[in-house]
């Protein structure tokens, strides 16, 4: 991140601002012990390029480059550090300083130290990086935190006024008039992509990420493929209808196939089936049951007639009239 800075100072009780002036360096502190901060001010400037990321393992490295006694007055002082740098803008924080970056377009606070938690493992000091940053984004350096962000929230927000008439405001208040502080203005915030993120990331990691990329964009074109679907063609047929030629930038006619799966034939199909077997089932069922009935009828017919039979009243015999004797032969 590139800035463009304009500061304001506001110089009252025993805390120290360094630098006594404006910079170009972007290196900014308020503290009650001026020798820590003039070794903290040099050490930055000597050994870190501020073109690049300055971040809390700088910051420690730094302090251990000061004096033994600088390093056993640091934790009693009260110390603020900001550092502009290409990764954003470096927060330092020890004792009953604050710092409150607040966005006049929003109206609002974006950040307050008093929110930070000291990492004893990781940090000499309570620190952040800033990262959202915006243009006309207002950073305050106070030597006291005992006061309300309510009042500097309104007074900063009032987007009538300038900055300068609002830096007045506050330096003007009962408040401040005896606290030394600093206003910070972003005039200009300026993001470059750029490839330090890359950098930082060690090269085996991308190369797992791309060996994974690979095997995975095998597998998809191998379940996509024909080799696993075997040299079986029935599951898809192609048809004429379906080719769709289309002309591509290099004169070249590219034809795209659509396959009609014969699932969906196939249940259809399966349906007009079913449909007509449980017609036919039916038409069985009903020539059944008409069969059954005329049998049933027949039979009733029957046993009706063998009835009738029974109760018929029996024919009188016939006498049988003899019959004639046959002639005898009569002598010659």
């Amino acid at each position: 991140m590139k800035f463009d800075l304009s500061v304001l100072y506001h110089q009252a009780n025993s805390f120290s601002i360094l630098p006594a002036e404006d910079n170009r360096n972007a290196i900014y502190i308020v503290t009650n012990n001026q020798r820590i901060g003039n070794e903290v001010y040099n050490e930055i400037i000597a050994s870190y390029d501020l073109a690049k990321k300055y971040a809390t393992e700088d910051f420690n490295e730094t302090i251990d480059h000061l004096s033994s006694e600088c390093k056993a007055q640091l934790k009693s002082c009260d110390f603020l550090l900001a550092v502009y740098n290409a990764a954003g803008c470096f927060i330092a924080q020890n004792g009953k300083t604050r710092a409150i970056q607040v966005r006049p377009q929003e109206q609002e606070i974006v950040f307050d130290s008093r929110n930070l938690v000291l990492d004893i493992y990781s940090s000499k000091m309570k620190t952040t990086q800033l990262v959202d940053y915006k243009p006309g984004d207002l950073l305050m350096l106070f030597g006291d935190s005992e006061f309300e962000t309510s009042g500097v929230r309104r007074a900063l927000s009032n987007n009538e006024i300038s900055v300068s008439d609002k830096f007045n405001k506050i330096a003007a208040s009962k408040d401040f008039d005896k606290t030394s502080f600093l206003m910070i203005n972003a005039v200009d915030v300026k993001n470059p992509l750029s490839l330090n993120i890359l950098r930082e990331i060690k090269l085996k990691y991308v190369g797992y990420v791309a060996l994974i990329c690979l095997i995975g964009s095998l597998v998809a074109w191998a379940l996509n493929s024909d080799l696993l679907k075997g040299s079986d063609n029935s599951a898809s047929v192609t048809d004429e209808d379906t080719l769709v030629t289309t002309s591509s930038n290099n004169e070249a006619d590219t034809i795209l196939t659509v396959h009609k799966e014969e699932t969906k034939v196939d249940t259809t199909r399966n349906k007009d089936e079913e449909k007509k077997e449980r017609k036919n089932d039916e038409e069985g069922e009903h020539k059944k049951d008409d069969s059954e009935h005329k049998s049933e009828k027949e039979s009733k017919a029957i046993d009706k007639e063998k009835e009738k039979e029974k109760k018929a009243p029996e024919p009188e015999p016939v006498a049988e009239t003899p019959s004639p004797a046959p002639a005898t032969p009569t002598e010659e």
